[in-house]
């Protein structure tokens, strides 16, 4: 009889310490990325170096102000990422950038680290002489999607010479009414987007105005530009 109850009570034990097990596990687990920060990876394009800061605090008194596209001071800087790289941030906010070149705009993001992991991806827009240099042997193959899309296209509009933007994988251009119906004139956009090597319309069918409502997938700043600046 006691051997019996020690069985049992060494059954209960071993139990229970798995039971710890487990739980202490999963509580670890769910905790690791804030172990001295938050897991963020960031992953930066070729030829691209970003630089990570801390942002510049508000002075108590002092009008609010836009830190937009301003790069803080070197003081401010935490580390320069190449390449994919991982590091640990605490929860807050931070500023990425990366300089303006040859062959890239600009690049400046606000982010927002919270205590789950992150990728961030640091992809530049390339400038717009290295889009038109890029752009020369697209061209064709942009105009081939947009027939293939609207094989009657070309009998009731011109489409016109477009705009590649980011890093070439998006394109807009507008198709120009050249029919007689004065009721059904108007010049309607057209955005693509490469995927897999190859050109697809996004923008099914054209409209007047590029909606990233109806297309989210568009960036903002694509649609913004194929709206009023084609």
């Amino acid at each position: 009889m006691n051997q019996r109850k020690l069985l049992i009570g060494s059954i209960i034990g071993v139990a229970v310490i798995l039971i710890g097990g487990i739980i202490w596990s999963l509580n670890a687990k769910s905790e690791t990325p804030t172990i001295g920060g938050t897991a963020v990876t960031f992953k930066v394009a070729k030829d691209v170096t970003a630089k990570v800061y801390t942002p510049e605090e508000e002075k108590a008194g002092e009008a609010v102000h836009d830190f937009t596209n301003e790069i803080p001071p070197e003081s401010n800087l935490l580390f320069s990422v190449k390449g994919e790289e991982l590091h640990k941030l605490a929860p807050g906010t931070y500023i990425v950038t990366a300089p303006a070149s040859d062959t890239h705009e600009l690049y400046w993001k606000m982010i927002e680290v919270s205590q789950e992991a992150m990728t961030l991806e640091v992809s530049p827009s390339f400038t717009s002489t290295r889009l038109q240099s890029n752009g020369v042997n697209e061209r064709q193959a942009t105009m081939d999607a947009i027939t293939r899309a609207y094989p009657q296209v070309e009998s009731l509009y011109t489409i016109a010479e477009g705009k590649f933007y980011e890093q070439g994988q998006w394109y807009g251009t507008k198709l120009v009414y050249k029919g007689t119906d004065e009721s059904n004139n108007d010049t309607l956009r057209v955005v693509l987007h490469k995927e897999d090597n190859n050109w697809k319309v996004v923008t099914t069918p054209p409209s007047i105005l590029v909606s990233t409502k109806l297309n989210p997938e568009i960036p903002a700043s694509v649609a913004t530009d194929v709206n009023f600046n084609l």
